[in-house]
């Protein structure tokens, strides 16, 4: 059974280890790395509930960019007829990040990218 990334963080910790940045952020309450996470994907619940949008799944996804270098979207989004955008959610924009959303656009061109904000508590996206 393999182990949780909080399990992983707390062995390295007992250790005297490092922790890798990243590793067991999710929290417990929501699951998601940030309040902007889980506000979005109840944003995307609400879609399904309109009909306008089939599926989503969290952090699904590892698309390989370069060599040894992946990008993994934020949400991929399955709309009806089977089209899929990946999603992106953004507060503050760190270009390591954005480096590698604009790479998994341009590798990708037959999927769309969207970087998703918050403006004035609204929603706003941006294909890349």
């Amino acid at each position: 059974m393999p182990i949780t990334a909080q399990q992983q963080r707390s062995h390295l910790i007992k250790m005297g280890q490092p922790i890798p940045k990243g590793l067991g952020e999710r929290t417990a309450r929501t699951g998601y790395r940030n309040k902007w996470e889980a506000e979005y994907a109840n944003h995307l619940q609400d879609m399904i509930r309109f009909g306008t949008l089939e599926s989503w799944h969290y952090e699904s996804v590892k698309l390989k960019i370069g060599n040894g270098a992946f990008y993994m979207p934020d949400f991929m989004l399955v709309f009806k007829g089977e089209v899929y955008r990946f999603h992106e959610v953004k507060g503050f924009q760190r270009q390591a990040g954005m480096v590698r959303l604009r790479a998994a656009a341009m590798q990708y061109a037959f999927w769309e990218f969207y970087l998703i904000t918050k403006v004035g508590g609204e929603w706003s996206s941006k294909r890349i």
